[in-house]
Formats: structure tokens, C-alpha cells, sequence
């Protein structure tokens, strides 16, 4: 029974946390989830509302999340799919925090990148 709090606390943190890190380097991007799911998301347009697969596909840019957002994480030892993963009671506060401190440096990469 405190298996499923303890994941929607992880996950609601490493959704926080990434979103945070991504947009504190200026980055327009949206974490999704629910419980220990999270999807990193880069839409092509502010105020899209992402309520469905449907929109993931028609209003965020797959290839900067899939390509560029991946395998800069995987440089930083940390391997998403899909932008994100699934957290397990397995991952300890600090790997969360190593998620997130990788996001922030992808993101200082992707905004230097950019110009």
C-alpha cells in the first residue's frame, strides 16, 4: 500500500525537476506523467495543451525529444525513452537528482546550441 505514494512522489519529482532544469536554461518544454511515469516534451507552440497521444504527435517537435534530448541524456549516463521513463522503488534520491542535474546540463548544451 505505500509502494504507490512513495512512486507518485518520485515521480512527480523528476517531472518537476527536469521541467525546471529545461526551462531554467530558457527551453520550452512540458513534463508529462502519471505515478512514476515521465515523458520529457518540446511543443512547437506556447500554450499547447498535450492532453493525448494525439497531440504529442500533432504539437511537439518528436525528433529534438527522440533524437537530441536522448542521446544528449544518454552522454550524461542516463538513458530515456521517449524523453523519460519509469521510476521503480529500486531508484534511490540520488539518481533522481542525477536525472535531473542531467536534464540541466542537456539543457545548457541545447540553449547554447541554439544561439
Amino acid at each position: 500500500d505505500e509502494v504507490y505514494p512513495l512512486l507518485e512522489t518520485r515521480g512527480e519529482k523528476v517531472r518537476k525537476g527536469v521541467q525546471e532544469a529545461l526551462k531554467g536554461e530558457g527551453l520550452d518544454a512540458i513534463a508529462t506523467g502519471i505515478g512514476s511515469l515521465f515523458q520529457t516534451n518540446f511543443p512547437m507552440r506556447k500554450g499547447v495543451e498535450l492532453n493525448s497521444p494525439h497531440a504529442l504527435h500533432q504539437f511537439t517537435d518528436i525528433d529534438k525529444r527522440e533524437v537530441e534530448f536522448r542521446i544528449r541524456m544518454l552522454t550524461k549516463g542516463v538513458h530515456v525513452m521517449h524523453g523519460g521513463g519509469g521510476l521503480s522503488i529500486a531508484h534511490s534520491d540520488e539518481e533522481i537528482e542525477n536525472v535531473i542535474e542531467a536534464a540541466r546540463q542537456v539543457a545548457k548544451e541545447m540553449a547554447e546550441d541554439r544561439g
